[in-house]
């Protein structure tokens, strides 16, 4: 009986998060910092919300990049699709006063990943499994 309270059938669909990620390097050292910021029950949503920069989600510079992907019920879900959105925001003047997300595609670069301490493109909101 405990198993079923640990994992679900799998019949239910997939919520869909909204991870904002903030990278920089002090020292030499890499650092990164992230923060869930909503969760949808569908996909359009969901990149509406980015995409619109709904609640200000680069927080006036401090996060760069954005991942939307869907995460499955039970307790520590993952992202079993290995389906997601990254996004990057990128200003439109020096001044940093106007910009948007622009799509960055269903995986990572490289650099990012790299910069961002992750050692492949497999992640849930809060989770890593590297």
């Amino acid at each position: 009986m405990a198993s079923a309270l640990v994992k679900e059938n799998g019949d239910h669909p997939p919520i869909w998060t909204v991870t904002t990620y903030r990278r920089r390097r002090d020292e030499g050292r890499r650092h990164r910092e992230r923060r869930t910021v909503g969760f949808f029950y569908d996909q359009i949503t969901a990149l509406k919300i980015v995409e619109g920069n709904y609640g200000d989600l680069e927080e006036a510079g401090w996060y760069q990049f954005a991942v939307v992907e869907p995460l499955g019920s039970g307790l520590y879900p993952t992202n079993e699709a290995d389906e997601r959105f990254w996004f990057e925001f990128v200003y439109a003047d020096e001044d940093h006063q106007e910009g948007k997300w622009h799509l960055l595609g269903s995986v990572a670069p490289k650099e990012l990943l790299d910069d961002l301490g992750l050692e492949r493109d497999r992640l849930t909101n809060w989770s890593e499994i590297c």
